[in-house]
């Protein structure tokens, strides 16, 4: 991890000033709505920049707008079409990141977890998908190893 990413990292991540600008934090984290892609990016590695633009409330421009700005100035990378903050993740496991900010995966993994062995009909109505979706979304987690199915 590079120095001094881990501060900046800390900050960022912070809910206080979310909406204004700071003087002292350098040119890239310095920018209110960059430091909230940022913190989102930290929450959510891999998040897809559509997502990221509607949660908060900003063009799919201006999100990208703000990652090549990350992007330039060391705070994130790209791993193929997935970006996360540099030293956060294993560039590795980027694929299973951004499968598990697809719509639906966490739910799934997290209900699996919480009742082992539930069946694939109660784990579609408890996350409210239809069973082949949930199927296939199990079936897809399974492939990275986070559950088996039977």
């Amino acid at each position: 991890m590079a120095r001094g990413i881990g501060r900046a990292l800390q900050k960022a991540v912070a809910r206080e000033g979310l909406d204004e600008d700071l003087e002292g934090e350098g040119r890239s984290l310095a920018n209110a709505h960059r430091r909230q892609v940022f913190r989102y990016l930290c929450l959510r590695p891999c998040a897809r920049v559509g997502d990221m633009g509607r949660d908060l409330s900003m063009s799919q421009a201006n999100v990208r707008w703000h990652i090549w700005d990350l992007v330039e100035n060391g705070y994130v990378q790209f791993e193929g079409a997935r970006v996360f903050p540099i030293g956060l993740i294993n560039p590795e496991d980027a694929a299973l990141f951004a499968a598990l900010a697809s719509a639906g995966r966490a739910e799934i993994l997290e209900t699996v977890f919480q009742s082992p062995g539930i069946s694939m009909q109660e784990l579609a109505e408890r996350v409210h998908l239809t069973r082949q979706s949930a199927s296939k979304i199990a079936a897809e987690l399974a492939g990275f190893g986070c559950l088996t199915t039977a």
